[in-house]
């Protein structure tokens, strides 16, 4: 009979089914080694090279939030940026401390936690104006386009003992403010008007004009010259070449270092925490010198 099948040539078995290895028990299939991928790259490559990528990525996430953890103080609010309060840098004084700025202060004070009698320096509280008549005009309700030189303002010192810090850093001033945003005096300021500046949050500039090299007073103007919340002028009686201040806070400097500079005006000026009037309008207030 005819077989359609292919027979085996003459002499040989027939052939029989693919099968497991010898010895292999029923059902399991043999081993097959990994082929390649089709861009010719092993598969052990490509899985060794998604390790390390997830190694990174999760390296760099901690990282990341790590570094956002030690930028927060104990209880989760942002330190001044640039400075450790546990270790400032040298020349800098927080008149605050061991309080974190004014406002620390005065909530104790409310509460009666505390009394300004007992703090080193009082006169960060000490809000008071030293003017005889108070102004015919509001300032705060003027245009902003509005320039007003008031000069200095009929002002009561004779029972006010000074300042506590030169220059002064707080404490009683007049009641208008020097102006302050971006302001270069090329002559010395009266404190009174200076002070209430610091009260809006601004950072008043201070120079030895003998001991400061007219590029370094340069550099500075550069820096100052528009900027928010911000005036500079020199300071005859000044024992260091430049000098920072801002509410409650001052830092001296043997030589100009702009980042230094930079660093404290970001970490103090506008700061919340120190500024007894935050968002005070810094513009007309007063422009002349002594």
């Amino acid at each position: 009979m005819y077989d359609n099948q292919q027979q085996p040539p003459s002499g040989q078995p027939p052939q029989q089914p693919p099968g497991p290895p010898p010895g292999m028990p029923p059902g399991q299939q043999p081993y097959q080694q990994p082929q390649p991928s089709k861009s010719g790259v092993p598969f052990w490559v490509w899985l060794n090279a998604s390790v390390l990528v997830l190694l990174l990525a999760g390296g760099g996430a901690y990282f990341y939030l790590s570094q956002d953890s030690d930028d927060k103080d104990s209880d989760g609010e942002s330190s001044a940026e640039g400075f450790d309060a546990d270790n400032p840098p040298d020349g800098l004084t927080d008149f605050t401390a061991p309080y974190q700025g004014m406002w620390e202060i005065q909530d104790l004070i409310e509460n009666e936690e505390l009394e300004a009698e007992e703090l080193d320096h009082p006169w960060v509280v000490q809000l008071d104006h030293l003017d005889k008549d108070e102004l015919s005009v509001d300032l705060e309700e003027l245009e902003e386009d509005t320039e007003l030189d008031l000069g200095d303002t009929d002002s009561s010192e004779a029972d006010f003992d000074g300042y506590a810090t030169s220059p002064a850093t707080g404490g009683p001033h007049l009641s208008v403010w020097q102006s302050c945003d971006g302001k270069v005096y090329d002559a010395p300021v009266h404190e009174g008007n200076a002070v209430h500046s610091l009260e809006h949050g601004a950072v008043w500039i201070t120079y030895h004009p003998d001991e400061l090299p007219q590029s370094d007073i340069d550099t500075l103007a550069e820096l100052v010259g528009g900027g928010d919340y911000l005036f500079m002028s020199p300071y005859p009686e000044l024992d260091s070449p430049v000098s920072l201040q801002s509410w409650g806070v001052q830092m001296k400097l043997d030589e100009l270092d702009t980042g230094m500079v930079e660093s404290y005006l970001d970490a103090y000026r506008q700061n919340p925490d120190y500024t007894p009037e935050p968002g005070a309008v810094c513009s007309r207030g007063n422009k002349t010198t002594v």
